[in-house]
């Protein structure tokens, strides 16, 4: 789950770096409905990138390893 509770006007995109994953392993993440494959190791070096915009805007991201 991620959360924004104000908006940045010159930002609505953010970068997380997961740690802890295994690099060879692919992932399966699911946010708002949309669903996409990809490995512990672009996970953990580029990272996934959230998009929030607005006051309080929340979202909640599943990863599940395959």
């Amino acid at each position: 789950m991620y959360f924004l509770p104000r908006q940045n006007y010159s930002k609505s995109k953010f970068k997380v770096k997961l740690r802890g994953l295994e690099e060879d392993k692919s992932y399966r993440i699911i946010t708002e409905g949309k669903e996409e494959f990809k490995s512990g190791a672009y996970l953990m070096n580029y990272g996934l990138e959230l998009e929030l915009k607005g006051d309080y805007a929340s979202s909640i991201t599943h990863i599940k390893g395959k």
